[in-house]
């Protein structure tokens, strides 16, 4: 929908095999549309424990420096609202796709030319 120049996708294990799918996808679509869409892929490595991470959100949600859509389905919020740093705590798919995304931002803020 939005045709988006560079995206971060999670490269531990086999989600690094579905990059070369998703480049073809992409490109599928734009023919589709008559549009050329390129989109750079960034490799997202987790090192880190999905706890740490995911609680390092928080200084960002409690000072409302992320944004959250509200066509966001409400599985999104919910997970967000009921996010223990516990292991074991049940979802944390969407906290966790977040932090990706903040750490995505974050190196591409980085790598900026000045």
């Amino acid at each position: 929908q939005w045709k988006v120049p560079v995206f971060g996708l999670e490269s531990n294990g086999f989600q690094s095999l579905l990059c070369q799918s998703i480049r073809e996808a992409i490109a599928k679509r734009g023919a589709e549309e008559g549009v050329s869409w390129q989109v750079d892929i960034l490799p997202v490595v987790n090192t880190r424990n999905k706890m740490l991470r995911v609680k390092s959100l928080e200084p960002l949600v409690a000072n409302h420096w992320l944004q959250w859509s509200n066509t966001l389905p409400q599985e999104a919020y919910r997970q967000m609202a009921e996010f223990i740093p516990v292991d074991g705590s049940g979802f944390d798919d969407f906290p966790d796709s977040v932090e990706g995304v903040v750490r995505t931002l974050r190196g591409l803020y980085d790598r900026r030319s000045y």
